[in-house]
């Protein structure tokens, strides 16, 4: 066994982290001290368990964490079970399966859990790994990672162990150690060239030239190479098979380091490797994914049995939620199927997937172009939603949808369900209740996601209520991103997104990160609406930048006054202009608009104004079919109609939703048909049991103007003590908001009562933990980008929530944090 030479710090520092990431130069000997440890802590009768990155599995789901845990027991939990594909079931979560992995570990600890070249393990692992990395020293585990020097990937290290050059005594130890009979000339040269790098001392030829500005791993590349053509063919293959992450190393080897991996590739021929990985596609018939990538490198020549087998283990993965290689694999699938029918199909499919999710719309664009928008129903499919997606005419998509739906009344089950799901948005962008007709006409008999999307987004008033129990079982059983997506904007409307939230949150990350942008996109909308009803405008702030900068990276140009609506929404509240412009040809944008002009009036205390605006959304007396967007503007049409005198319209507004079942469908949504009622009544007691309603609580800005409007009336019925404990309360909660009107309002109401209350800005900040510490670390000055990198956050959000503490703590500078912070 060889002695590791010149490291003795580094592992001392090791040895005393919890969570140490080994970082340097290639060949620098990252990987030695791993294996160092490894055994230092096996000899001290720790488990220890490792895995590295491959740079062929980085695309194969969990293929890192299957190799940690061989041998350790995974089968033992059901969703570890599930992913490794060693058992059937719906598909756990990240967080899930991250609960299972340390169940294992707290089994089989105390321990040692190695991650070598971090970066290039597969993207579902190393989420895995990260959500379970600040629990690891409660299984019993500490953990060592290594990576070339880059910026940080997912999984968190407490500490950074830059490892560097050699010192000169050591680099000449481990040279005579490893290459033992050199000349002195030969030694020098060698010494001199490989500076310090112990791979460089090792494998660097120890005559010719040794000028050249060729970059030293080249030069390792090349000499690697060499060595190889010098083996036997069948040690060759055998190496082959191993660098493409297939068969064991020889004889119990391992790759010592990725460019060893890279050289024994780029030695082999084309020919070489299409055989290697057609006998890696024979080893694993038993797992479709990996024999599916196999195969896919394997086979150059169209091939229909081939391509039907890579197409179903890219549905495999986008089930599992792996947006990015079930396209992959889908899209390889088309490539070998040939010219015809199925090859169209299954490009189109991929394409439609990839704009549904994944943030593709140039390979969708491309795949249009190729195989055009007419004939099947798929390629209208994916037309119709590129057309969609890029800001395109809603009444032009959902004529395309509407005649290719009539022109193929044979299509396949999967084909209708994709068009429908596209064809409910454009009806809500549209806002026209004739268009709703062709989801009607086209609607599958046993298609639950339609039919409860339907309920929702066409007549909620009406016919929500009785989807509820559909809808929250589909939710609870979401897998993958698409139907958290498609669940996603009927959830917004009825309050089910903290039921979806789980899901909706690791779509975002996903997408962040590079995997399913376009479902990101959908999933932050919901977020961010949900965030403004329960009053986390500072977050909303922050999610409305992130989906306005994620549509323009990716050219999702429907999306940009998405996110600008939820944006001047808080603005709107706080009573600061509104800016946002209502996206063309779109009867949706023409309702947001109303609502913010609405909203505005109403802070402003310009009630004729606000009522004018929102009897454009909903006539107090009807229930209108045009938009599910009714479901947020209840309380406001209640409010502006009592307030601006329309005392008739108020009563009309509160009977016709006391005629539905819509208070059965959340708190929200109960209490705003109570307060309907109290504001168009006379009695207190409605008032008290509008306040009263289970678990209303959580909407604070709707709970505080009910309150508010309860103190008007209870003080202008004389009754100021029990008005100044309303007022109060309400005041309160719009101070915390940033509200500014409203809580101006309810502070001229209470003086009004006899009674100042005392501004709790000045004896009780009250910033979030996120605002807390960015804004701390703010004040030791560093910038924006600095605090996110730290943070792992992206500026925009740290300057959201930044914007967020200066506006609490009243200033307006970064040099006034540090005095201003409690």
């Amino acid at each position: 066994m060889m002695t590791l030479v010149g490291r003795d710090r580094e592992l001392r520092q090791i040895e005393d982290g919890d969570a140490v990431l080994v970082v340097g130069d290639p060949g620098i000997g990252k990987t030695a001290l791993l294996d160092e440890a490894a055994r230092r802590a096996a000899e001290a009768g720790l488990t220890v368990l490792r895995c590295a990155g491959v740079e062929f599995e980085s695309e194969i789901g969990f293929a890192a964490l299957n190799q940690l845990l061989l041998g350790a027991g995974p089968e033992s939990e059901p969703a570890l079970a599930v992913c490794l594909g060693l058992d059937t079931g719906s598909p756990p979560s990240i967080p899930e399966i991250a609960e299972a992995l340390l169940s294992v570990l707290g089994k089989a600890g105390p321990g040692l859990l190695v991650v070598d070249d971090a970066p290039g393990l597969d993207r579902m692992s190393a989420e895995v790994i990260a959500t379970a990395a600040g629990r690891l020293p409660g299984a019993g585990f500490r953990l060592l990672g290594a990576q070339r020097a880059v910026p940080p990937g997912p999984i968190p290290f407490g500490r950074r162990l830059a490892v560097g050059a050699l010192d000169d005594e050591s680099s000449a130890r481990l040279l005579d150690q490893r290459r033992p009979g050199l000349s002195y000339g030969a030694r020098r040269r060698v010494l001199a060239e490989a500076r310090g790098n112990p791979l460089a001392l090792t494998l660097l030829p120890a005559r010719g030239s040794t000028s050249s500005w060729t970059p030293l791993a080249s030069r390792l590349v090349t000499r690697l190479r060499r060595e190889i053509a010098e083996l036997p063919a069948a040690t060759q293959e055998s190496l082959l098979r191993a660098a493409l992450g297939g068969d064991p190393e020889p004889a119990g080897a391992r790759f010592r380091h990725p460019l060893t991996r890279v050289a024994v590739i780029e030695s082999s021929t084309a020919a070489a490797r299409q055989r290697a990985h057609a006998a890696l596609a024979e080893r694993y018939r038993e797992d479709p994914v990996r024999r599916a990538r196999h195969l896919a490198e394997a086979t150059v020549d169209p091939d229909e049995a081939v391509a039907a087998e890579i197409e179903h283990a890219g549905r495999l993965l986008l089930a599992r939620g792996d947006v990015a290689g079930g396209v992959e694999l889908v899209s390889r699938a088309a490539e070998l199927s040939g010219a015809g029918p199925a090859r169209a199909d299954r490009l189109m499919y991929a394409a439609y997937v990839g704009l549904e999710l994944g943030g593709r719309l140039g390979e969708a664009a491309r795949a249009v172009r190729e195989i055009g928008a007419t004939g099947s129903l798929r390629a209208a499919v994916t037309a119709a939603r590129l057309v969609y997606d890029e800001g395109g005419s809603v009444l032009g998509v959902h004529r395309m949808l509407a005649e290719a739906l009539t022109a193929n009344p044979g299509a396949p089950a999967r084909d209708v369900e994709d068009a429908l799901h596209t064809l409910m948005p454009v009806c809500w962008s549209a806002a026209r209740t004739d268009l709703w007709a062709t989801v009607g006409e086209h609607r599958p008999q046993n298609s639950s996601t339609v039919d409860v999307c339907l309920a929702v987004l066409q007549n909620p008033l009406a016919t929500a209520a009785a989807a509820m129990p559909a809808l929250d079982a589909l939710i609870d059983e979401a897998a993958g991103p698409q139907l958290a997506v498609r669940l996603g904007m009927a959830a917004a409307y009825v309050d089910r997104v903290p039921r979806a939230r789980a899901a909706l949150e690791r779509v975002a990350e996903d997408g962040r990160r590079g995997g399913a942008v376009a479902a990101a996109l959908h999933a932050l909308v919901s977020l961010a609406g949900e965030d403004w009803l329960t009053g986390a405008w500072d977050r909303v702030e922050g999610t409305a930048a992130e989906i306005m900068e994620l549509s323009g990276r990716y050219g999702y140009g429907r999306y940009l006054a998405t996110g600008g609506f939820t944006r001047a929404l808080v603005a709107a509240g706080r009573g600061e202009p509104v800016r946002w412009t209502a996206p063309r040809d779109s009867g949706i944008g023409r309702i947001l608009g109303h609502h913010l002009e609405g909203l505005s009036a109403l802070a402003r205390g310009d009630y004729q104004r606000a009522y004018t605006e929102l009897a454009e959304i909903m006539a107090p007396g009807t229930l209108p079919r045009t938009s599910p967007h009714v479901m947020w503007v209840l309380l406001d049409v209640a409010e502006a109609a009592a307030r601006s005198g329309h005392r008739a319209e108020a009563r009309a507004h509160a009977e016709a939703l006391a005629g539905t079942d819509v208070a059965s469908i959340s708190p929200r949504l109960a209490l705003h048909v109570a307060a309907a009622a109290a504001v168009a009544g006379d009695a207190d007691l409605l008032f008290e049991q509008a306040l009263a309603t289970p678990s209303a609580a959580r909407y604070r800005f709707d709970i505080a103007r009910v309150q508010l409007l309860y103190g008007e009336r209870l003080r202008r019925n004389r009754q100021a003590v029990r008005a100044r404990q309303q007022l109060a309360a309400a005041a309160e909660t719009f101070e915390e908001l940033g509200a500014r009107p409203w809580a101006a309002r309810a502070e001229a109401e209470l003086q009004a009562t006899g009674r100042r209350r005392q501004s709790s800005a000045t004896t009780n900040i009250r910033l979030t933990g996120q605002e807390t510490e960015i804004a701390r670390l703010a004040a030791t000055g560093l910038t924006n980008k600095e605090i996110a990198a730290r943070l792992l956050l992206s500026p925009r959000t740290v300057g959201s929530h930044l914007h967020g503490a200066f506006r609490k703590l009243g200033i307006s500078t970064r040099a006034a944090l540090r005095d201003a912070l409690p």
